[in-house]
């Protein structure tokens, strides 16, 4: 099973939770295209190490680790996705914040588990 390819930003969802979820999909589909892929390229028997690495950082994200800045402080990781202007390549004409957990189709541990030869 391959991962689903992002929409296109052109066919993102105009329901803010729906587009959220466009958003965190196209991160979580480049963080296991990209990430997970060079990682595995550098130590091919390493898959069960980088599938667990990944899988963490997602539940930092979504917030399933307490953390905290100094002793009374509980911070908060959020992610955030840019869409840059097509013709300039300035500018954002789309920001997103997400909760990567809504990307769990393509960072879930079954996606894992089913690619673990890529």
């Amino acid at each position: 099973m391959k991962p689903q390819i992002p929409r296109p930003y052109e066919e993102w969802r105009a329901d803010p939770v729906d587009r959220e979820e466009d958003a965190a999909h196209a991160f979580g589909y480049y963080v296991i295209r990209h990430c997970r892929a060079e990682a595995l390229k550098k130590q091919p028997d390493a898959v069960k190490a980088v599938d667990t690495a990944l899988h963490n950082v997602f539940d930092l994200l979504e917030g399933f680790f307490p953390t905290k800045v100094g002793e009374k402080y509980p911070v908060e990781f959020v992610l955030s996705v840019r869409v840059r202007d097509p013709q300039t390549g300035q500018g954002w004409v789309d920001d997103q914040y997400s909760n990567p957990i809504l990307a769990k189709d393509v960072t879930s541990d079954t996606f894992c588990e089913k690619n673990r030869t890529q």
